[in-house]
């Protein structure tokens, strides 16, 4: 259990396929479009994935690096309305759970966003050796985004897809703890929360931190200084694209250098589950650019 709060995960209706052995189960969500819950044997753990099959030709593939923590739980559903969207339009898309979260095993405090680094690589040369070598397109967001990047700067992926990427990981592990102590005082959960600056300080004393219900180690903290936006340089001759909502636009001089502004909710951010966001803007956007795009235009749905 990676929560301290018990909240509840995404379901598991599937049961576990040790190695990605035995016939998976299967959900049908549109004529000939499959969803194959599955566990893959990693390291010290088993990741949790779902794969996306089109319902036709397969233009391409999408490995969808989600956010972490609290922000994934509330982005949850917006990217499953986008991967089914995009087996609809003929990619093969893989959404997963990084160790330590959601349905994948491993304790989160045992985690850091190296290791989550190391996850989405070996999703991407799992996706990528059952799609028979088409193109992949990487996609991240937020945390994801970061990871994503980082994969396509090794060398991975013939595209790059980014929603919302923070400046670092470090400058986003800061805004996290902000929002959850916005929310501590609005909900009076603590007589007196001990602001940023306190909880930083306890984190790199070596304690573990509950922020919005996971338990944040120093190894998490540390290891966020090593992870900054490592953007495409000019030279690079793969597609990527960057999408920013209008009202998280980052301040001059630390944007994406080429972002394209979205008029958008900021989906990872909204409690609510009686709201539904407005995410069209980043899919209709999305879209767009994929079909401008030669390596996987030629062949679409």
């Amino acid at each position: 259990m990676t929560r301290l709060d018990l909240v509840p995960r995404s379901p598991t209706w599937f049961g576990r396929h040790r190695g990605g052995s035995g016939p998976p189960s299967r959900l049908e969500t549109a004529p000939g479009a499959l969803e194959t819950p599955r566990y893959f044997d990693f390291a010290d753990a088993q990741i949790y994935t779902v794969t996306h099959s089109p319902p036709g030709f397969r233009r391409g593939a999408v490995l969808l690096c989600g956010p972490f923590g609290i922000e994934r739980e509330r982005a949850y559903l917006t990217l499953v309305r986008w991967s089914r969207m995009l087996a609809v339009r003929g990619f093969e898309v893989m959404r997963f759970d990084y160790r330590g979260q959601g349905e994948s095993t491993g304790q989160f405090e045992d985690m850091t966003i190296s290791r989550w680094r190391e996850d989405a690589a070996f999703c991407a040369a799992r996706l990528s050796a059952a799609g028979g070598g088409g193109p992949l397109i990487l996609q991240g967001v937020r945390l994801g985004a970061l990871i994503a990047a980082e994969l396509f700067a090794s060398g991975s992926g013939d595209g790059l897809l980014l929603w919302e990427p923070p400046v670092s990981a470090e400058a986003l592990l800061r805004d996290t703890l902000r929002h959850n102590l916005i929310a501590q005082r609005l909900a009076r959960s603590e007589a007196t929360p001990r602001v940023r600056e306190q909880l930083i300080a306890a984190l790199e004393s070596g304690e573990h931190v509950n922020v919005d219900g996971y338990s944040w180690s120093f190894s998490l903290w540390e290891d966020a200084a090593r992870h900054p936006l490592i953007l495409p340089p000019p030279s690079e001759s793969r597609p990527w694209h960057a999408l920013q909502t209008r009202s998280a636009a980052a301040p001059r001089g630390t944007q994406p250098s080429r972002p394209e502004t979205v008029d958008a909710d900021t989906f990872w951010s909204s409690s609510s589950p009686h709201l539904v966001p407005r995410s069209e803007d980043f899919f209709r956007a999305s879209l767009r650019w994929m079909d401008e795009q030669r390596p996987w235009r030629a062949e679409r749905a």
